[in-house]
Protein backbone atom coordinates (compact mmCIF):
# COMPACT_ATOMS: atom_id res chain seq x y z
CA UNK A 1 0.00 0.00 0.00
CA UNK A 2 1.43 3.35 -1.07
CA UNK A 3 1.96 5.96 1.61
CA UNK A 4 -0.11 9.15 1.05
CA UNK A 5 1.89 12.16 -0.08
CA UNK A 6 1.66 15.75 1.11
CA UNK A 7 1.35 18.79 -1.16
CA UNK A 8 5.14 19.16 -1.09
CA UNK A 9 5.61 15.65 -2.48
CA UNK A 10 6.94 14.22 0.79
CA UNK A 11 5.23 11.32 2.60
CA UNK A 12 2.63 12.52 5.08
CA UNK A 13 3.50 12.16 8.75
CA UNK A 14 0.55 11.13 10.89
CA UNK A 15 1.05 12.17 14.50
CA UNK A 16 -0.88 10.76 17.43
CA UNK A 17 -2.72 13.11 19.80
CA UNK A 18 0.00 12.51 22.40
CA UNK A 19 2.74 13.46 19.92
CA UNK A 20 0.86 16.63 18.95
CA UNK A 21 0.45 17.57 22.61
CA UNK A 22 4.17 17.04 23.21
CA UNK A 23 5.07 19.27 20.24
CA UNK A 24 2.75 21.99 21.57
CA UNK A 25 4.27 21.67 25.03
CA UNK A 26 7.87 21.83 23.77
CA UNK A 27 7.08 24.76 21.47
CA UNK A 28 5.46 26.86 24.19
CA UNK A 29 8.22 25.92 26.64
CA UNK A 30 10.84 27.08 24.12
CA UNK A 31 8.94 30.31 23.53
CA UNK A 32 8.46 31.04 27.23
CA UNK A 33 11.90 30.10 28.54
CA UNK A 34 14.23 30.82 25.62
CA UNK A 35 12.92 32.88 22.70
CA UNK A 36 10.97 35.68 24.40
CA UNK A 37 13.42 36.23 27.29
CA UNK A 38 16.34 36.33 24.83
CA UNK A 39 14.61 38.91 22.64
CA UNK A 40 13.72 40.94 25.73
CA UNK A 41 17.34 40.98 26.95
CA UNK A 42 18.57 41.78 23.45
CA UNK A 43 16.21 44.76 23.18
CA UNK A 44 17.29 46.07 26.58
CA UNK A 45 20.95 45.78 25.62
CA UNK A 46 20.38 47.53 22.28
CA UNK A 47 18.61 50.44 23.96
CA UNK A 48 21.51 50.81 26.42
CA UNK A 49 24.21 50.69 23.75
CA UNK A 50 22.24 52.60 21.10
CA UNK A 51 19.87 55.18 22.68
CA UNK A 52 18.50 56.13 19.24
CA UNK A 53 17.61 52.57 18.31
CA UNK A 54 14.42 52.67 16.12
CA UNK A 55 12.34 50.62 18.56
CA UNK A 56 12.48 53.41 21.11
CA UNK A 57 12.34 56.36 18.72
CA UNK A 58 9.40 55.09 16.66
CA UNK A 59 7.67 53.20 19.48
CA UNK A 60 7.93 49.98 17.50
CA UNK A 61 8.10 46.48 18.92
CA UNK A 62 10.14 43.38 18.38
CA UNK A 63 7.94 40.91 16.51
CA UNK A 64 7.96 37.18 15.87
CA UNK A 65 6.64 35.96 12.52
CA UNK A 66 4.95 32.56 12.70
CA UNK A 67 2.99 30.33 10.36
CA UNK A 68 -0.26 28.46 10.93
CA UNK A 69 0.91 25.22 12.49
CA UNK A 70 -1.57 23.85 15.02
CA UNK A 71 0.86 24.39 17.91
CA UNK A 72 1.19 28.05 16.91
CA UNK A 73 -2.56 28.55 17.22
CA UNK A 74 -3.44 26.79 20.45
CA UNK A 75 -6.17 28.66 22.29
CA UNK A 76 -5.99 29.66 25.93
CA UNK A 77 -8.27 27.76 28.29
CA UNK A 78 -10.41 30.87 28.73
CA UNK A 79 -11.17 31.16 25.00
CA UNK A 80 -11.80 27.49 24.22
CA UNK A 81 -15.35 26.56 23.25
CA UNK A 82 -17.16 23.21 23.58
CA UNK A 83 -16.43 20.51 21.01
CA UNK A 84 -18.95 18.21 19.39
CA UNK A 85 -17.24 15.32 21.15
CA UNK A 86 -18.24 16.78 24.54
CA UNK A 87 -21.21 15.30 26.36
CA UNK A 88 -24.18 17.39 27.51
CA UNK A 89 -22.91 17.76 31.08
CA UNK A 90 -19.58 19.15 29.88
CA UNK A 91 -21.34 21.68 27.64
CA UNK A 92 -23.71 22.66 30.45
CA UNK A 93 -20.75 23.24 32.76
CA UNK A 94 -19.07 25.44 30.14
CA UNK A 95 -22.24 27.53 29.84
CA UNK A 96 -22.45 27.86 33.63
CA UNK A 97 -18.78 28.89 33.87
CA UNK A 98 -19.40 31.58 31.24
CA UNK A 99 -22.67 32.79 32.84
CA UNK A 100 -24.77 31.78 29.84
CA UNK A 101 -28.41 30.99 30.74
CA UNK A 102 -29.96 27.84 29.27
CA UNK A 103 -32.89 25.49 29.75
CA UNK A 104 -32.29 22.00 31.14
CA UNK A 105 -34.48 20.52 28.41
CA UNK A 106 -32.16 21.75 25.65
CA UNK A 107 -30.73 19.05 23.41
CA UNK A 108 -26.99 18.69 22.87
CA UNK A 109 -27.17 20.45 19.49
CA UNK A 110 -29.08 23.36 21.04
CA UNK A 111 -26.53 23.65 23.84
CA UNK A 112 -23.71 23.68 21.30
CA UNK A 113 -25.44 26.32 19.22
CA UNK A 114 -25.87 28.44 22.33
CA UNK A 115 -22.20 28.08 23.29
CA UNK A 116 -21.14 29.15 19.78
CA UNK A 117 -23.36 32.22 20.03
CA UNK A 118 -21.60 33.23 23.27
CA UNK A 119 -18.12 32.14 22.20
CA UNK A 120 -15.42 34.41 23.67
CA UNK A 121 -12.91 36.17 21.46
CA UNK A 122 -10.05 33.90 20.45
CA UNK A 123 -6.89 34.25 22.51
CA UNK A 124 -3.75 32.30 21.66
CA UNK A 125 -1.20 31.06 24.17
CA UNK A 126 1.60 32.28 21.90
CA UNK A 127 0.21 35.82 21.88
CA UNK A 128 -0.34 35.91 25.63
CA UNK A 129 3.21 34.71 26.26
CA UNK A 130 4.65 37.33 23.90
CA UNK A 131 2.66 40.12 25.57
CA UNK A 132 4.49 39.47 28.83
CA UNK A 133 7.71 40.55 27.10
CA UNK A 134 6.12 43.35 25.01
CA UNK A 135 6.65 41.30 21.84
CA UNK A 136 4.18 41.28 18.96
CA UNK A 137 3.14 38.11 17.11
CA UNK A 138 2.59 38.41 13.35
CA UNK A 139 0.79 35.52 11.69
CA UNK A 140 1.30 34.81 8.02
CA UNK A 141 -1.72 34.24 5.78
CA UNK A 142 -2.64 30.58 5.35
CA UNK A 143 -0.48 28.81 2.73
CA UNK A 144 1.74 31.87 2.25
CA UNK A 145 5.03 30.57 3.64
CA UNK A 146 6.74 32.41 0.78
CA UNK A 147 6.24 35.57 2.87
CA UNK A 148 8.38 34.18 5.69
CA UNK A 149 12.13 34.89 5.36
CA UNK A 150 12.95 31.93 7.60
CA UNK A 151 11.80 29.53 4.87
CA UNK A 152 14.76 30.54 2.70
CA UNK A 153 17.06 30.01 5.67
CA UNK A 154 15.67 26.50 6.22
CA UNK A 155 16.17 25.72 2.54
CA UNK A 156 19.80 26.81 2.55
CA UNK A 157 20.48 25.10 5.87
CA UNK A 158 19.06 21.77 4.72
CA UNK A 159 20.94 22.00 1.43
CA UNK A 160 24.20 22.67 3.27
CA UNK A 161 23.69 19.75 5.64
CA UNK A 162 22.64 17.45 2.82
CA UNK A 163 25.74 18.29 0.75
CA UNK A 164 28.19 17.83 3.63
CA UNK A 165 26.60 14.98 5.55
CA UNK A 166 28.79 11.92 4.98
CA UNK A 167 28.53 10.06 8.29
CA UNK A 168 24.74 10.30 8.81
CA UNK A 169 25.30 10.53 12.56
CA UNK A 170 23.13 12.86 14.63
CA UNK A 171 26.10 14.50 16.39
CA UNK A 172 27.78 15.26 13.07
CA UNK A 173 24.56 16.68 11.66
CA UNK A 174 24.29 18.94 14.70
CA UNK A 175 27.83 20.20 14.08
CA UNK A 176 26.99 20.95 10.46
CA UNK A 177 23.93 22.91 11.56
CA UNK A 178 25.92 25.01 14.02
CA UNK A 179 28.63 25.63 11.43
CA UNK A 180 26.04 26.95 9.00
CA UNK A 181 24.39 29.14 11.66
CA UNK A 182 27.73 30.60 12.76
CA UNK A 183 28.55 31.50 9.15
CA UNK A 184 25.12 33.01 8.48
CA UNK A 185 25.89 36.73 8.17
CA UNK A 186 23.72 39.84 8.03
CA UNK A 187 24.07 40.07 4.24
CA UNK A 188 22.37 36.71 3.75
CA UNK A 189 19.57 37.62 6.17
CA UNK A 190 19.04 40.97 4.43
CA UNK A 191 18.82 39.21 1.07
CA UNK A 192 16.16 36.85 2.45
CA UNK A 193 14.11 39.77 3.74
CA UNK A 194 14.50 41.68 0.46
CA UNK A 195 13.39 38.59 -1.45
CA UNK A 196 10.23 38.32 0.65
CA UNK A 197 9.47 42.03 0.26
CA UNK A 198 9.49 41.62 -3.53
CA UNK A 199 6.78 38.95 -3.26
CA UNK A 200 4.88 41.09 -0.77
CA UNK A 201 4.80 44.00 -3.21
CA UNK A 202 3.69 41.68 -6.02
CA UNK A 203 0.81 40.41 -3.87
CA UNK A 204 -0.21 43.99 -3.07
CA UNK A 205 -0.21 44.93 -6.76
CA UNK A 206 -2.27 41.83 -7.58
CA UNK A 207 -4.80 42.76 -4.87
CA UNK A 208 -5.07 46.31 -6.24
CA UNK A 209 -5.57 44.95 -9.76
CA UNK A 210 -8.35 42.60 -8.61
CA UNK A 211 -10.05 45.40 -6.66
CA UNK A 212 -9.93 47.64 -9.74
CA UNK A 213 -11.55 44.94 -11.89
CA UNK A 214 -14.24 44.36 -9.25
CA UNK A 215 -15.02 48.08 -9.11
CA UNK A 216 -15.29 48.26 -12.92
CA UNK A 217 -17.60 45.23 -12.99
CA UNK A 218 -19.77 46.75 -10.25
CA UNK A 219 -19.96 50.02 -12.19
CA UNK A 220 -21.05 48.11 -15.32
CA UNK A 221 -23.76 46.31 -13.32
CA UNK A 222 -25.04 49.63 -11.97
CA UNK A 223 -25.20 51.08 -15.50
CA UNK A 224 -27.13 48.03 -16.74
CA UNK A 225 -29.56 48.27 -13.83
CA UNK A 226 -30.13 51.98 -14.50
CA UNK A 227 -30.77 51.22 -18.17
CA UNK A 228 -33.31 48.53 -17.28
CA UNK A 229 -35.13 50.92 -14.96
CA UNK A 230 -35.26 53.60 -17.66
CA UNK A 231 -36.68 51.15 -20.21
CA UNK A 232 -39.34 49.99 -17.73
CA UNK A 233 -40.37 53.60 -17.06
CA UNK A 234 -40.64 54.31 -20.81
CA UNK A 235 -42.86 51.27 -21.30
CA UNK A 236 -45.14 52.35 -18.45
CA UNK A 237 -45.58 55.75 -20.06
Amino acid sequence: MEQPMSASGRPKINLSDFQKDMIRYEFHLLLTERVCPTLDRMTTRLLVDFPDFPIKRQKEKICIVIGNATWHSQLTDASKIPLRSWNKNQIRQWLIDHSVPFIDQYSKSELLELSYAYAPEKEYIVDETAKQFDIEIIRLPVRHCILNPIEMCWTELKKSVRDQNTTFKLKDVEKLIWNWLNNCDSTFISNCIDHVQVYEENFKKADQFIEQIENELNDDDNIDNDSDLTEDEDEDQ
